[in-house]
């Protein structure tokens, strides 16, 4: 429960409707594609307790910071390798 709402979903659900619709959605399918996108969260909800009772909590929590600490030591490399480019020289008319 905490995860969720520090990951945001929450604010995905409040603001929905404009989200579907900016993405071209229809605004007479809007309230069915959000009823959608819930029913994926319930289902996932109910896929997510027989994964954790399967693997155990211990293991994914190891899977999920070592994603995360893989992730920011590929960032780290980037950014250490990362070359400036020179500012545009600015041409006089």
């Amino acid at each position: 429960m905490g995860g969720q709402q520090l990951s945001g979903v929450n604010a995905i659900y409040y603001y929905a409707d404009q989200i579907y619709l900016s993405a071209g959605v229809a605004s007479s399918d809007v309230q069915y594609v959000t009823a959608g996108t819930g029913a994926v969260n319930v289902v996932m909800t109910i896929v997510t307790v027989f994964v954790v009772e399967l693997w155990g909590r211990r293991l994914l929590l190891l899977l999920g910071f070592s994603t995360c600490f893989s992730a920011c030591v590929v960032l780290t490399i980037a950014l250490v390798l990362q070359v400036p480019t020179p500012p545009a020289r600015r041409t006089s008319k």
